[in-house]
Formats: structure tokens, C-alpha cells, sequence
């Protein structure tokens, strides 16, 4: 087989993409990740890189609540239980979302039990343990897409 440009990138005419939403390449967005499981946050940061956000990881509530306040963030991924400190991803929530600057801003709580409830409360999502965190990844892309079409009026 012959190999040239055509075969190793592709057609020069570029493909049409649906002009909705922003493609990977155009999409980039900054998420903070607090979980006190290493392999959670991993994966989650695989995932979320792998849609176009720059990721930041911490391992505790405290320190989610720290970061929220010196740096910009698109959406915010929590734990919900973080065995430490007696403030748990919930109330990391709430403290986030009181600061003027994260007001509406994307939460998603992760945990190993149904906190729907909570997390409607605060306009957030949830999604149990083990959940997909491709599908996790994707949320994510989508409620930071949906937050800044409400913004840009």
C-alpha cells in the first residue's frame, strides 16, 4: 500500500460538524475534581481531559472549598462521602455555590448512595458509584455547554 497525506490524515476537505455545540477542539473548560479516592480521581481526569477541560484534583471538601475561592472553575465534580474532616462533598456544595463568583455554576456529586434530593436542591446532578465516567465526562461537557448558552445573553 501506498501511503501519502490523504491516507495517514485523512481528506483535505474538512468534515461538517454540527455547528450546536463546540467540537473538542474548541471546547475548553476548567473543572475541579474532589474525591478522596486516587483512582477516582484518575479516571475522572482521563475522562474529563479527553473532552476538553483542564483539570484540577483534590482530595477533600476543604480543599475543594479552598480552591473554589482563588481560582476560576466551569463546574465542579465532588465526592459526596470524603471520609475526613467531618464536611462532606454536599456542604462543600453549598459553601461553593454561596460564593457570588460560583453562583449557578455546574456541580455534580458523585457517591455510593442516592442523593438526588440533595442535589436538586442546589441545581446539581449526582450520579451513584460505580457510575460510567465516560457518562460522567459527557455530563459535565454538556452542563458547562448548557451554563455558558445561559450566560452569553
Amino acid at each position: 500500500m501506498n501511503f501519502n497525506r490523504e491516507n495517514l490524515h485523512g481528506p483535505k476537505e474538512p468534515i461538517q460538524q454540527d455547528l450546536d455545540f463546540e467540537s473538542k477542539e474548541n471546547f475548553v473548560a476548567h473543572a475541579l475534581v474532589a474525591d478522596d479516592e486516587e483512582g477516582i480521581r484518575s479516571l475522572l481526569v482521563e475522562n474529563l481531559k479527553s473532552k476538553g477541560f483542564t483539570v484540577d484534583v483534590v482530595p477533600s471538601a476543604q480543599q475543594a472549598i479552598y480552591d473554589s475561592v482563588k481560582q476560576d472553575y466551569d463546574i465542579f465534580l465532588l465526592d459526596v462521602s470524603m471520609g475526613n474532616m467531618g464536611v462532606n462533598g454536599i456542604d462543600a456544595g453549598v459553601i461553593i455555590h454561596s460564593n457570588p463568583k460560583n453562583i449557578g455554576k455546574p456541580i455534580i456529586f458523585l457517591s455510593s448512595s442516592n442523593v438526588k434530593k440533595e442535589a436538586a436542591r442546589l441545581g446539581a446532578v449526582s450520579f451513584e458509584k460505580p457510575a460510567s465516567l465516560i457518562e460522567v465526562a459527557s455530563k459535565a461537557q454538556d452542563m458547562v455547554k448548557i451554563h455558558r448558552a445561559g450566560h452569553e445573553s
